[in-house]
């Protein structure tokens, strides 16, 4: 178990955007498909196939047992760096983090980060009320408002008793606080 705690304290030192050869202002859809293309690259069992690509993969392809290990650690941290910053909230506290831990940069309040990064604030009265789909425990409610780019802002009833204040939208990368008081 020490193993994967040293292996994520490693993860916090690396920068996602690098790993997935995005910029920090990417979208969703462009996190997706570098991705889906690095992956494709670097994925161990893909390794193991020969190669019918005309394209050069940007690291060369294993020749032992310790490149291959190389390339499933890639692989591991390519699934990682996705997962972080696909999810809105995860991605709003890594860049918040990655932030204040720039070279050069003092440590600023998170009230101040946060105005650097969030594009509006909301109350949860502009949000509508979802019903409930079946699929959903009949306690979780779940609050949506429109984005400009046609997706949505969802925040449920268990992020608020969790404190979550800055939610992402599903579409684009925006980000609002929800102001809204837990009875």
């Amino acid at each position: 178990m020490g193993f994967s705690s040293s292996s994520q304290d490693e993860r916090t030192e690396e920068d996602y955007y690098k790993i997935l050869q995005v910029s920090s202002d990417a979208s969703p859809a462009e996190l997706r498909a570098s991705y889906l293309r690095l992956i494709k690259l670097h994925h161990p069992d893909k390794l193991n196939q020969p190669s019918h690509s005309h394209d050069p993969s940007p690291l060369p392809q294993p020749s032992g047992h310790s490149q291959l290990t190389a390339e499933h650690r890639f692989a591991q941290d390519l699934i990682h760096a996705y997962s972080s910053l696909i999810d809105p909230v995860r991605r709003t506290e890594y860049d918040l983090k990655r932030l204040q831990s720039s070279p050069g940069h003092e440590p600023v309040s998170s009230s101040t980060t946060q105005t650097r990064i969030v594009s509006q604030v909301l109350d949860l009265s502009e949000f509508t009320q979802l019903e409930h789909d079946g699929q959903q425990q009949p306690d979780a409610e779940r609050f949506v408002f429109p984005c400009r780019c046609g997706g949505q802002f969802l925040i449920t009833e268990d992020q608020m008793e969790a404190g979550v204040e800055i939610i992402g939208c599903d579409g684009c990368s925006l980000t609002v606080k929800v102001e809204y008081q837990c009875l």
